[in-house]
């Protein structure tokens, strides 16, 4: 209905709205659409994501929205200009569609992997136990026997384990779980986990297929299934399972070990206070050395190095003195800065408070006394000489 107070027009249904923001492209471009009534009032649009057909919840809504995006667009990238006119055009817009479409793939990989999260926790297994995304594919690429692979939760760059390896050939249809009441739980209960198998495989396979088939997507040598062979695997996986088709978590992860695990279920946020159904995901090695919070502790290290450059906090035991480690130091100089008045140091074998008194600073345990020299570091022609503040010593080269 037309939002304009008094107004009882209709603005048309919302089949028709979405599919003109489907056809818009951007997704991003449609909080600035509007529509008009017949009497020319105007509503404008906001981001919306909602049901669409078979999708059973909200996660699958945002996957399957996203997936219609991305094929989208790649339908109009792929399709030919016209005219002299129309390439001068678009080669003017490269610059802000070049801009949307990285958001837009990591978008849709995001999308994935969270509704993979989802539906495993629906299914009441935690994501650690295996895997979360696989998709199907032909072992030898031209024969007839689709055997299932995990998927790299990289949001920038998924893809699926090389299968050029003879073990774990069996075709998909053996990880169907059975119903035929026979089938007992695992001690932890692991036996009676399943998840749509042919859901999973076919909403993975789409979208591992339409990001591989964008060129600005994904790291190409390890993209190693073209599009094609992906999407005719899916076909082909629509006529080899049954619409319900489950599979026991339990073989999946089987599966997984089989393969010799060549995913690592990682922390890929630097925060533990970010923690959610992406806070950890299923990574190869390649990736899993490029995460966030890899570069944090990177970052981190690099300042307890330059740290330990300028500044050495030491404590006395009543015979001789003892320095802290690097980690050490920057704790205490950041407690020290930052004005607390006790700070716990996480030693190898042991953990000691050290507290800041207006008599000075001494260990709670012991009573031992703490002590900070500021080391201000020069760099002279033939050595590196030290000015310690504390001392106030001073090499001849520096003066």
């Amino acid at each position: 209905m037309c939002c304009t107070r008094g107004c009882a027009n209709t603005l048309g249904t919302l089949h028709d709205l979405a599919t003109a923001a489907l056809r818009g492209g951007d997704a991003h471009a449609a909080a600035h659409a509007a529509t008009t009534c017949t009497h020319g009032h105007a509503t404008r649009l906001q981001p919306f994501v909602g049901m669409l057909p078979g999708a059973e919840d909200a996660h699958a809504a945002q996957l399957l929205y996203w997936l219609r995006i991305v094929q989208d667009h790649l339908c109009r990238e792929s399709t030919p200009a016209v005219g002299v006119e129309d390439v001068d055009t678009s080669s003017d817009n490269d610059g802000g569609d070049d801009a949307t479409t990285p958001s837009m793939f990591t978008s849709l990989a995001t999308a994935l992997v969270r509704w993979a999260a989802h539906t495993f926790h629906e299914a009441g297994t935690p994501s650690s136990h295996c895997p979360r995304v696989w998709v199907l594919v032909r072992h030898d690429n031209n024969g007839s026997t689709l055997v299932l692979r995990p998927v790299c939760e990289h949001a920038e760059c998924l893809h699926a384990v090389r299968t050029q390896s003879q073990r774990a050939m069996d075709d998909v249809a053996s990880l169907m779980a059975t119903h035929d009441g026979h089938r007992h739980a695992g001690m932890d209960g692991s036996d009676a986990w399943t998840v749509p198998l042919r859901t999973l495989a076919e909403r993975s396979g789409r979208v591992l297929a339409a990001l591989t088939e964008a060129t600005s997507y994904g790291d190409e040598e390890l993209l190693t299934f073209p599009a094609s062979s992906i999407s005719a695997a899916v076909d082909a996986l629509l006529t080899a399972l049954p619409p319900g088709a489950q599979a026991s978590i339990q073989r999946l992860s089987d599966l997984h070990k089989a393969l010799r695990e060549p995913l690592r279920w990682v922390q890929v946020v630097a925060h533990r206070q970010r923690v959610d159904s992406l806070s950890h995901r299923w990574l190869c090695t390649h990736h899993a050395e490029r995460t966030e919070l890899v570069r944090f502790r990177k970052r981190q290290q690099q300042l307890v190095d330059a740290m330990s450059l300028w500044v050495e906090w030491s404590w006395h035991d009543g015979q001789r003195l003892h320095v802290f480690d690097r980690l050490c130091t920057a704790t205490l100089e950041h407690a020290f800065r930052a004005k607390l008045t006790e700070v716990t140091l996480r030693c190898s074998d042991h953990s000691q408070t050290v507290q800041f008194l207006a008599s000075g600073m001494v260990i709670k345990e012991s009573g031992a006394r703490v002590g900070r020299v500021s080391l201000n570091t020069y760099v002279c022609s033939l050595s590196v000489c030290f000015q310690c503040d504390a001392m106030h010593l001073f090499c001849g080269c520096c003066i």
